[in-house]
């Protein structure tokens, strides 16, 4: 092997190691049931990052000050670091739905006239 090779295999390990050693992997969870969140957007200092379909996400290893939004899910904000984000749905399932007749007529007559 070539001193040439030889450097060039080096480099590359350095290289793949300082990436893979400078990133957080985040989950981010609906907390009723831990069903993935996909496309939640994470804000740190300076840079938006949405999460993947798994509702997974890669960070930079010094992240803070997290806020995590997804649509019909509550914004969470963190200070710190954490594996697994749970966030909280915005609306509960609806039991039932009642479906009542209204005579509007009626109605607009009693505003309109009395």
């Amino acid at each position: 092997m070539t001193l040439a090779k030889f450097y060039t295999i080096l480099l590359l390990f350095l290289i793949l190691g300082f990436f893979n050693a400078q990133s957080l992997k985040l989950r981010i969870v609906n907390s009723e049931n831990n069903d993935p969140v996909p496309h939640a957007r994470i804000i740190l200092s300076n840079t938006v990052l949405y999460s993947n379909d798994d509702g997974l996400i890669l960070l930079p290893e010094n992240s803070n000050n997290l806020e995590i939004s997804a649509s019909v899910y509550q914004t969470e904000k963190l200070g710190n670091y954490n594996s697994i984000i749970k966030l909280k749905p915005l609306y509960k399932d609806i039991d039932e739905v009642k479906i009542i007749n209204v005579d509007i007529k009626h109605s607009l007559y009693d505003i309109v006239y009395r």
